[in-house]
């Protein structure tokens, strides 16, 4: 597991990777029925996600989404399917990613870079980790979005126009 912390620069995405790696694996991945909120660190909440799968044709639906996501995004993606350009023209790249995750699942972490309708940028490492359902099946991604640089004190004109995908890492 250290190896998978050293190469994260964010402290939320470094409690999740150690809260994952604690997880029981029967089949060599966490199921989504072991996660337990209160046993994850407080500090990982706000940053936390969770994408359900759904298969033919492939779907990621949010589930569940922090209050960083919600304030620093400016919307809600709770409920919403990754399509029809939800993170603007990285839609169809992210959500080949995910469903590579899903049929792989290899853990992956991004680097992405948020751009604002008045310029302001943000960017944020995004850690995606998949459980399993009881069939041993990728159900879910469990992931935390932190900003990595250019956090702006106030949030409530930060919602975002323009989402770009600007390094993927496999954790292998």
């Amino acid at each position: 597991m250290k190896y998978l912390t050293e190469r994260v620069e964010t402290e939320p995405s470094r409690l999740l990777l150690e809260y994952w790696g604690t997880l029981p694996r029967e089949k060599g991945i966490p199921a989504k029925a072991d996660l337990d909120v209160v046993q994850m660190p407080r500090p990982l909440l706000p940053h936390l996600f969770l994408l359900e799968f759904d298969y033919s044709p492939f779907r990621a639906v949010f589930r569940l989404q922090g209050t960083f996501m919600t304030n620093s995004l400016g919307q809600s993606f709770t409920g919403k399917e990754i399509a029809n350009g939800l993170l603007g023209h990285e839609t169809d790249r992210v959500l080949q990613q995910m469903e590579r995750l899903a049929s792989s699942q290899v853990p992956y972490i991004t680097k992405e870079c948020l751009v604002s309708e008045t310029g302001v940028k943000l960017a944020i490492e995004v850690v995606h980790l998949p459980l399993l359902d009881e069939e041993g099946k990728t159900s879910h991604l469990i992931g935390s979005l932190t900003p990595v640089q250019g956090n702006p004190s106030r949030f409530d004109d930060l919602t975002y126009s323009y989402w770009a995908v600007t390094d993927i890492c496999e954790i292998t």
